[in-house]
């Protein structure tokens, strides 16, 4: 199916999952909920700087929030057995017609029948059915989540995570015998100055 896209949809798709997908945007667990911070949550009363933090927390930690977002999905899934009955339902349906039709078609009675309309017509009925089966889950992980990811970007003060995207690698020694800490022409300039 990729192979049939067009290379500047392929780029766009490439480009968009480096960018948002990157796993070097998951913030650590110790980011996440502050570990070591003096307050890493509570209630900004302003309301300039509350949306402030809201958009901070959003851009920031949104890798975290989707990653809870389908680990939700999941736990609701795996908790609905209607929903794991049908999956499994329409998995071993996928199966069998997979296997009937690897010729190509398939002969009832004397009708020989393509495989690509028997496939179409099993993957309209799969999305009936896996819409049925998840909108309840799907609207209960997207509310959960929601509630969650919102209390989170509300009330944890991740300011000094702020300019994480303009940090330097700094590599070398800069112990204190380093040139320009010691430079004496440097420092007799600040002494007169003072």
């Amino acid at each position: 199916m990729s192979a049939q896209l067009p290379d500047g949809t392929k780029n766009f798709i490439t480009t968009a999952r480096q960018k948002y997908l990157n796993p070097a945007k998951f913030r650590s667990p110790t980011v996440y909920v502050g570990l070591g911070e003096d307050r890493p949550f509570y209630f900004e009363k302003s309301p300039s700087l509350v949306l402030s933090r809201l958009k901070h927390n959003f851009q920031y930690f949104y890798l975290n929030y989707i990653v809870i977002a389908m680990i939700l999905f999941c736990l609701t899934l795996l908790i609905s057995p209607t929903a794991v009955i049908g999956i499994g339902i329409i998995i071993v349906s996928w199966i069998v017609i997979l296997k009937a039709t690897e010729s190509g078609s398939v002969t009832v009675g004397t009708v020989t029948i393509p495989q690509k309309p028997i496939l179409a017509v099993l993957a309209v009925a799969s999305l009936f059915v896996l819409t049925y089966i998840l909108t309840n889950i799907f609207w209960y992980t997207l509310f959960s989540s929601f509630l969650c990811a919102g209390g989170h970007a509300l009330f944890r003060d991740a300011t000094m995570h702020r300019d994480d995207e303009d940090k330097v690698d700094m590599t070398g020694d800069l112990g204190e015998d380093a040139q320009f800490l010691n430079d004496s022409s440097h420092s007799d300039a600040l002494t007169d100055t003072v």
